[in-house]
């Protein structure tokens, strides 16, 4: 008896849908074990070599070699033809709330608020943000505070093939004084050297991967819109940064700073922290001291443009923009190191636009190869993953995105022109490869529902992802199926292929002569 396979259970098409059944359940890891070659028309590795015709063999979830010969190509091995694109790696976001961060609080402006609905609803509900992220070629992330761990779950989840996201490197609840506004973390709040690195620590005994510090007062989760003295203060002393900071390298962790203020990023830096997150209005000492020590920064640009977009403290964040740009351009000349970070915070602030952080990158002075150096291996270097993320080379994850146009020209082909993504060897997005694996090797055991996928289709035209919508639709194409046909006639309507439309309608009404719609499309498309 086949098996009835319905989209409740393959949740890997690029929809919202936050269902979580992993198709290498479903396809019995086949799609991690294969050894596949992938052809790229050219090939941006990261490591400053641009390659033409590449060829980029892996094996498992790494990659086992790199070159442009034809006799790299094992024999018997599955070849994917991305000739007509440019490869790059993976990309990385070093700064998000991947499994949310507000929990339902109110305003945030009184101390010791208590959370209003659990943050494993918030998780819950970042699911499809997760698949998001592969969508827009983002494979790995650095989730920077969470309530409750739920961000190490969201790990551990993903890890374990139950959600399907980004790689994630987690903090846990950001680390901040007992004068923090909003919601009491009493797991993560600390003061005096003694108690942060006692804190610290216990938190590395949690399971975090690396520690985010609140470094100055505010802006924290749900606190409305501070004031000018809020952000210019500094939370921790320099004796309690430096405690956080040595406490986590001497257990082999990193540590981020968030930082509004010149005050905080300052102490930060002398601490020696990893990297700043905003810091806006650093000074040109601060600045020259990261650029001494290697420390990165993590700007998240766009983000106070996203904001303002929407209403949200519109004038403050209009000025905490030009600040951060101004703060930026001087960074740049000063030889800071830049790792790309979008702020994103699931479900669904800003999910899906993290890369456009990347044109900011672009127009405050970076080239564009300097830019996507930002999401690949300078990202790679501040999680301290520099030789297994961030290049595309043998040994390292195989975690690869195609890309059409070049993006060493012109960034704007990473942010909007992401046509496949290839996650540790298994490809992700588009997310029909499963599809295809059921219908033409495995349609002895199962069968694809027709109306689901049908439903599929058009939330993909929704979406105005035309191409994937009409692969759906042929995949579905049952002999007898009127229904499909008239679907299909429908998006290639809207591609734009009249030809191809006529076609379709005409089968779907051969099939079902009631078919009014199908009738009606023609005398429309046939009077043009």
């Amino acid at each position: 008896m086949k098996k009835l396979l319905t989209t409740a259970c393959l949740f890997v098409v690029t929809i919202v849908a936050p269902v979580s059944f992993n198709v290498s359940t479903v396809l019995g890891q086949q799609n991690f074990s294969q050894t596949k070659a992938i052809r790229f028309g050219k090939l941006v590795d990261g490591s400053g070599k641009v390659l033409t015709n590449a060829i980029v063999v892996v094996e498992g979830d790494r990659i086992k070699s790199v070159s442009t010969s034809e006799s790299s190509i094992p024999a018997n091995v599955q070849v994917v033809d991305l000739s007509r694109y440019t490869g790059i790696p993976g990309l990385i976001d070093v700064h998000m709330h991947l499994a949310g961060t507000h929990g339902g609080t109110g305003s945030g402006r009184v101390p010791n608020q208590v959370l209003s609905r659990s943050p494993v609803i918030d998780m819950f509900l970042s699911q499809g943000a997760a698949r998001k992220m592969l969508d827009i070629g983002i494979t790995t992330v650095r989730d920077v505070g969470a309530y409750q761990f739920t961000d190490l779950a969201m790990r551990d989840l993903i890890n374990m093939g139950a959600i399907v996201g980004p790689r994630m490197f987690v903090s846990g609840p950001g680390l901040r004084t007992s004068s923090a506004l909003g919601v009491a973390v009493p797991e993560a709040t600390a003061d005096g050297p003694v108690e942060v690195t006692r804190v610290v620590r216990r938190l590395i005994a949690a399971g975090v991967d690396n520690i985010k510090v609140f470094g100055s007062i505010g802006p924290v989760p749900d606190m409305g819109c501070p004031t000018a003295s809020f952000t210019q203060s500094a939370a921790f002393t320099y004796d309690e940064l430096k405690a956080a900071v040595d406490t986590a390298h001497s257990l082999g962790k990193k540590i981020a700073v968030h930082s509004y203020g010149p005050d905080g990023a300052r102490d930060a830096v002398r601490a020696g922290a990893d990297s700043i997150e905003h810091g806006l209005d650093m000074d040109d000492a601060t600045l020259a001291e990261m650029a001494r020590r290697g420390t990165f920064y993590v700007p998240t640009i766009y983000n106070n443009v996203y904001s303002a977009e929407r209403g949200s403290c519109k004038e403050m964040r209009i000025g905490w923009h030009s600040r951060t740009v101004e703060t930026v351009k001087r960074a740049l000349k000063a030889g800071v190191k830049f790792a790309m970070g979008s702020d994103g915070n699931a479900p669904t602030w800003m999910i899906g636009e993290n890369t456009r952080e990347l044109g900011w990158f672009v127009k405050v002075g970076m080239t564009p190869e300097q830019a996507l150096a930002t999401a690949t291996t300078n990202a790679a270097a501040l999680l301290g993953k520099e030789k297994e993320l961030g290049k595309i080379a043998p040994g390292y994850f195989a975690d690869l995105v195609a890309v059409e146009g070049d993006p060493l020209k012109d960034i704007d082909v990473v942010i909007n022109n992401v046509r496949w993504v290839m996650k540790g060897g298994a490809v992700v997005f588009p997310a029909l490869e499963p599809y295809r694996e059921l219908k033409e090797k495995r349609s002895d055991t199962y069968e694809l529902d027709e109306d689901e996928m049908n439903d599929v289709g058009y939330k993909l035209l929704r979406m105005k992802k035309v191409n994937e919508a009409i692969e759906i639709f042929k995949l579905t194409a049952f002999p007898k199926s009127y229904s499909v046909y008239d679907s299909l006639g429908e998006a290639y309507m809207v591609n734009g292929d009249k030809e191809l439309a006529i076609k379709n309608y005409q089968k779907s009404v051969e099939l079902n002569p009631q078919n009014t719609n199908g009738i009606e499309m023609l005398k429309k498309l046939q009077a043009k």
